[in-house]
């Protein structure tokens, strides 16, 4: 294959870091959410599988080229939680500023390796429990077609952005940073503000796939729509 060959499959299929968010502090939830339970495996074991599937559904593995790391500073925590199939599977990679968020986190990340070497790093937080992994394979296929300006290919519910279920270019990390570092505190604010984000529109539908569990309510909501499918399941079945 030669170089204009090569451009052309780069353009077409990027090559994909998935950055997972794990071990913040959890302060509203009252709880580790990485650690939660629902429909039988923890919230980080289905993003993580979430993550395997958007690069290869078949095998439910990365494909060349592609790389998923687990952010967290404590991953002595979260290993021996995780099946060993799945573990072989991952990356870990130490929260480089632990305890200062999220836009911080992203910042400094999308500035290093291995983020650098990628085309593009979708970043994931750990408490979305309802993602779907062939929605979040169409947005990636939306990424060659990009324009090569565009830094980040974002989410967006009306006026309010999903940036933790976003990709992002690792030039978008530099433009993050000097944002924070001129007293920016908010990832919304950011994007907002920074020109040449690229919003992905969603329908009803989509938006509630990205269903964030900060509170207990928020968990409460989700558990709650499983007892409702669940009775309406053994209606159907009641003489």
């Amino acid at each position: 294959m030669n170089q204009a060959e090569q451009n052309v499959s780069i353009l077409r299929d990027p090559s994909l870091n998935v950055l997972i968010l794990a071990g913040g502090k959890s302060r509203r939830m009252g709880r580790d959410k990485a650690l939660i339970q629902w429909q039988g495996i923890t919230f980080l074991e289905r993003c993580a599988q979430v993550a395997l599937k958007i690069s290869d559904l078949t095998a439910g593995d990365l494909k060349a080229g592609d790389r998923c790391d687990i952010v967290t500073p404590w991953p002595e925590r979260y290993q021996p939680t995780l099946p060993p199939e799945l573990l072989k599977r991952l990356h870990w990679c130490c929260d480089p500023q632990p305890g200062a968020g999220p836009p911080q986190a992203i910042a400094k990340l999308l500035t290093s390796a291995p983020a650098t070497g990628f085309s593009w790093t979708l970043v994931l937080a750990c408490d979305m429990p309802k993602l779907d992994p062939d929605l979040l394979r169409t947005w990636r296929s939306h990424l060659g077609g990009l324009s090569p300006d565009t830094i980040a290919y974002v989410p967006r519910w009306g006026d309010r952005w999903e940036p933790l279920c976003g990709f992002y270019r690792p030039q978008a990390g530099p433009l993050l940073q000097k944002f924070l570092d001129s007293g920016g505190r908010s990832l919304q604010s950011w994007l907002n503000t920074t020109p040449l984000i690229q919003p992905i529109p969603l329908s009803p539908e989509e938006r509630t796939t990205l269903h964030n569990c900060n509170h207990p309510a928020d968990l409460d909501s989700i558990l709650e729509a499983d007892d409702h499918k669940l009775i309406n399941i053994l209606d159907k079945y009641r003489p």
